[in-house]
This record gives C-alpha cells, sequence and structure tokens, in this order.
C-alpha cells in the first residue's frame, strides 16, 4: 500500500464520513439496460449511492463527500459519474435554499430500509 492511502486510510477523515447503511442489490442490477450504458465506475458509483442514501433515497449532492465515502483511495471525478449518472436518468439533483441534493427515483421501489432508520431530513425530491 503506498503512503498516501495508508494516510488517508488512518485518518479521521474516513471515520467522519456520513453514515453509510446495508442495501441489497438484485440480481438484475447486473443487467439493467439504463445501468448498462454507463461506465464501470459510474456503476459502482450507483450502488455505492444507495448506501449512502437516506432511506427515501435522498443524499447531499457534495461530491467530496461522496468520493470519500464510496471510492476513498480511488481516482475518479465525482463530478462526472453523477453526471453519467444523471443523463442516464438513474440519480437526479436538485436544489433547495442554495444547497444541492441528489435523489435515486424508485428507490423504495428496490429497497426496504430498516424499520428503525431514521426518517429523511433532506427536502423532498419533486420528481420522484
Amino acid at each position: 500500500m503506498n503512503m498516501a492511502i495508508n494516510i488517508l486510510l488512518s485518518s479521521k477523515l474516513i471515520t467522519k464520513c456520513s453514515l453509510m447503511r446495508a442495501r441489497n442489490i438484485k440480481p438484475a442490477f447486473f443487467k439493467d439496460e439504463k445501468l448498462l450504458k454507463c461506465s464501470l465506475p459510474a456503476r459502482m458509483l450507483f450502488a455505492g449511492l444507495w448506501c449512502y442514501s437516506d432511506r427515501e433515497g435522498r443524499f447531499v449532492w457534495n461530491p467530496f463527500e461522496i468520493k470519500i465515502n464510496i471510492f476513498p483511495v480511488d481516482h475518479y471525478n465525482i463530478d462526472e459519474l453523477l453526471n453519467e449518472l444523471v443523463i442516464a436518468k438513474l440519480v437526479k439533483s436538485y436544489g433547495m435554499n442554495g444547497k444541492l441534493y441528489g435523489c435515486i427515483p424508485n428507490f423504495l421501489k428496490h429497497q426496504n430500509p430498516h424499520p428503525h432508520e431514521s426518517r429523511s431530513k433532506l427536502p423532498e425530491c419533486n420528481d420522484m
């Protein structure tokens, strides 16, 4: 392992990241037409966003924080990957009160969040 990775993994940055949640991936995920048109890193990001999102499939649109949570040691341009998912209509971005958020359409159709997982504190995505 190189020194930069050791520093990153041993730093408090990793432990201060947003809470990631356990989610399920169905076999159909790997054959989804929209998803198959995306690059491999974008597909991995999409699965990671399920874990990063709250129980309603919403998340704060913060590429740095998303990268630290999903790709802590990889060198991907998260802005480009998020844009790829938006173009594929797998993720939507929306703004509220000067802040950017994201949502995963049909999140609850494919996920069954834990009943004790707290309700979303993020504003609703109008197009969900």
